[in-house]
């Protein structure tokens, strides 16, 4: 294989045999790191004699190993999985997300399509139920596209309903998002999120620490959420019932050091116990994505945004905090004036109404019954 991006020859090839030995049916992470460490290096491996091999791993990882192939079949693989968009990269590799190396249990490799994350850009986790209500949906896809539109990956898992909806959020806003998944990059998982799987490959990429082929199985999706809370500074729960899935990545997420947010709900509705307790035992209280932006690191819009230069700087000021003075939770006129008074903006009646005209016709809010609120975008990529 030749070498690339000045990679000299010897660590070209220690790459192939890193690949290898994450691609082996029935090796896993971490019998990979034993082996490696063991022996020096992926290729010194490939060299060991088996009553070694027996030594580091247990009697089923050590029949795994003997089903390896030989050195060429992997060079093959790597051909073949390069022709189908699939990349590798390994935890020894300069190319892997400095985020993931601290971790507790890192991957030992990362397989995937599209792109990696950039490091140098903050990133949110936006994780909640599978079965959320339409608020949860709403707001995940409103907290997605208003990170995404100030320059934040988005991570989520592609699953239904929240992580979906986040996803579909940062693509409305023009921004990258990565979906983690617990199968192989290669499989789309749900296989009716197809077309975000393709969307997200072109505006971000979908990433596994599991071989191409990898069926998605109930035990490999707790696995990969140290994953989506490790690739960010931090977790947002939008949705979630007490001992939830949720709350795996989020006790993920405080063993990571990372900073936990929660999206509050109505106390009557079992899908946001989970957030309200989370809320009471001390996660941040997330109402708009501005709460979020105040804690991330270099988080600053990295694009042209929609509603900034070309927007939002050549509205009336009292425009801005008549956008501000309204949620995804409907508010009467008067309530946004109240909201608008609160906030220090002296502004008369008629000039809120041409506003919220404006806004109307701009598709930013929508009139209920006479309340007003947030709305989605209305670009549609899915149904």
């Amino acid at each position: 294989m030749n070498s690339e991006n000045g990679t000299s020859p010897e660590e070209s090839d220690e790459r192939i045999y890193e690949f290898a030995l994450a691609s082996i049916e029935g090796i896993g992470g971490k019998s990979a790191f034993s082996l490696v460490e063991y022996a020096g290096s992926a290729k010194e491996v490939f060299e060991l004699p088996e009553k070694e091999i027996t030594a580091v791993l247990g009697p089923k990882q050590t029949e795994a190993y003997k089903n390896r192939r030989d050195e060429e079949f992997y060079r093959r693989l790597w051909t073949k999985n390069t022709e189908r968009g699939i990349k590798f990269v390994s935890f020894f590799d300069d190319k892997f997300p400095e985020r993931l190396v601290n971790i507790p249990e890192p991957p030992f490799g990362l397989f995937y399509r599209g792109e990696l994350p950039d490091g140098n850009k903050p990133a949110v986790a936006i994780v909640g139920a599978r079965q959320c209500s339409e608020y949860g949906r709403k707001a995940a896809r409103i907290f997605g596209r208003d990170l995404a539109e100030k320059g934040v990956n988005v991570i989520s898992g592609l699953a239904f309903g929240v992580d979906c909806a986040s996803q579909i959020g940062a693509l409305e806003g023009n921004g990258d998002t990565y979906a983690v998944m617990g199968c192989g990059p290669d499989i789309c998982y749900p296989p009716d999120n197809v077309e975000l799987y393709e969307e997200i490959i072109k505006h971000g990429g979908v990433i596994s620490e599991y071989r191409p082929g990898t069926q998605p199985s109930p035990g490999l999706f707790p696995l990969r959420n140290r994953i989506i809370s490790g690739l960010s500074d931090v977790v947002l729960v939008v949705e979630a019932r007490k001992r939830s899935g949720t709350y795996i990545t989020v006790t993920q997420a405080l063993g990571q050091g990372k900073e936990v947010f929660a999206v509050p709900g109505r106390i009557t509705d079992s899908l946001s116990d989970g957030c309200n307790s989370l809320i009471r035992e001390g996660a941040g209280v997330a109402l708009k994505a501005e709460d979020i932006l105040e804690v991330l690191p270099n988080a600053i819009c990295g694009r042209e945004c929609p509603h900034d230069e070309n927007e939002e700087n050549v509205r009336p000021e009292s425009e801005n905090g008549v956008i501000a003075a309204i949620d995804i939770t409907p508010r009467s006129f008067e309530e946004i004036m109240e909201e608008l008074k609160r906030t220090g903006y002296e502004t008369e009646p008629s000039e809120v109404y041409n506003s919220l005209v404006r806004l109307q016709i701009e598709g930013r809010i929508e009139n209920i019954g006479g309340m007003y609120r947030r709305t989605e975008s209305r670009i549609r990529y899915f149904r």
